[in-house]
């Protein structure tokens, strides 16, 4: 799952850091200030392809050994974070990942530094890695809120949907009006019930909810005449059981029997007058 443009926007804004921070920096290698003051004037401007250009540049005339640390980490940060805002992950995980593989425990680099690693590896398939870097994010700052759904979209793509959808529903917790985290949390339950769903029909093939979760699979993929032996059985025993009557009318509308049809809607709302499916279809 892609970053959500509001998730863009947040990092984009944590990306010019303060007036002071930068002042610091340039006064730790007076020698490039110019390229470096370029740097963070094309970052504001949101020219992130030159400032790109700038810190490479920078880095690649110094001698790391003869520089402050502190100057390298954030110059390494900064190159990193412009390069994922031009979309270009290898190029920013290899600016970062000099930082975050000598430090994997370290609290000394900056929160974004981890937030990037983590960023990068997520677009690149790296989930392991991912989750370790987004996790160390939140540890430093739990308010990341691009941080978490990324977890939660590692965590997603690791097939581990439970702990995806607690950190969507964490989320959403912390930003109740942000409609993202409610969107990505959606997803992360209907693919929980589909799970569900698909276990119990394959536990308990022969039930009336497994037979009626088989038939609703076979909906779900447009598989009406797949669907409709088992749900005309399903009238035979459990003539009751809801919503079936609603949806073998949907098969029958589908098959263009709109009569048919209209009799098994109305045979659903004689005893659910509130199903969504029958009032739909008729």
């Amino acid at each position: 799952m892609k970053m959500h443009r509001l998730e863009r926007m947040c990092l984009a804004t944590t990306l010019t850091l303060e007036c002071a921070h930068k002042a610091y920096l340039l006064g730790q290698a007076p020698q490039a200030q110019p390229d470096l003051r370029a740097a963070a004037s094309a970052e504001k401007s949101g020219r992130y392809e030159e400032a790109a250009a700038l810190y490479q540049r920078f880095l690649s005339g110094i001698e790391s050994s003869k520089t402050n640390p502190s100057v390298l980490v954030e110059v390494r940060t900064r190159l990193a974070t412009a390069y994922f805002l031009l979309h270009r992950y290898r190029e920013s995980l290899d600016a970062v990942a000099p930082l975050t593989s000598k430090n994997p425990g370290s609290t000394a680099l900056p929160v974004q530094a981890w937030l990037v690693d983590g960023l990068d590896r997520l677009e690149l398939g790296q989930l392991p890695g991912a989750i370790a870097s987004l996790r160390r994010t939140l540890a430093l700052n739990p308010e990341s809120g691009t941080a978490r759904l990324a977890l939660g979209d590692a965590f997603e793509r690791s097939g581990r949907l439970e702990e995806a959808a607690r950190e969507y529903e964490e989320q959403t917790r912390r930003t109740p009006a942000v409609p993202d985290a409610w969107y990505k949390l959606g997803l992360a339950y209907s693919r929980l019930a589909t799970q569900v769903s698909r276990v119990f029909s394959q536990k308990f093939p022969a039930s009336v909810i497994g037979q009626q979760l088989a038939a609703e699979n076979l909906l779900a993929n447009g598989d009406y005449l797949g669907a409709a032996p088992i749900l005309l059985r399903l009238l035979t025993q459990a003539p009751h059981q809801p919503q079936v009557h609603a949806e073998l009318g949907t098969v029958l509308l589908d098959q263009g029997f709109p009569k048919s049809a209209r009799a098994q809607f109305r045979q659903e709302l004689s005893q659910d007058p509130e199903s969504p499916l029958a009032r739909l279809g008729l």
